[in-house]
């Protein structure tokens, strides 16, 4: 699956994927599944089912790296739907709650872009420094 991922091969992915999630409810790599099928489906423009895979990481496995990823896509999709605000809120929310040097690193110049947009370069230059520091 993940292969499938990394030549974006997006439609086979979801192919394998969904009775893969089916069958393999208890499994360790439950939430990394069901993570690259959101991605998935947001990339064949599926978004009723990305916003379901979505959904269930961030509520079913909070703290984990994966409901992380999965609510820098929600804010990414709140973000194209011209709701930035709510997508700060999400970004801000990940960098708060993370350990993860590259999650924190991914929602940081997320945050920084939408704040540079809105006119808080001093506040969107911080952000980049600590990407960058």
């Amino acid at each position: 699956i993940r292969t499938l991922d990394d030549q974006k091969k997006y439609m086979e992915l979801l192919e394998v994927s969904e009775p893969w999630i089916e069958t393999y409810t208890t499994h360790k790599d439950l939430p990394d599944v069901m993570l690259l099928s959101a991605k998935a489906y947001l990339k064949v423009g599926n978004t009723k089912k990305a916003d379901y895979y979505i959904d269930v990481l961030i509520r079913d496995y909070k703290k984990s790296i994966y409901a992380q990823l999965a609510t820098i896509y929600k804010a990414d999709r709140l973000k194209s739907m011209i709701k930035e605000s709510e997508a700060m809120i999400l970004y801000r929310r990940v960098l708060d709650n993370t350990k993860n040097i590259e999650v924190a690193s991914i929602a940081a110049n997320k945050l920084a872009e939408l704040l540079l947009k809105y006119d808080k370069v001093e506040e969107g230059i911080n952000y980049y420094k600590k990407i960058y520091s």
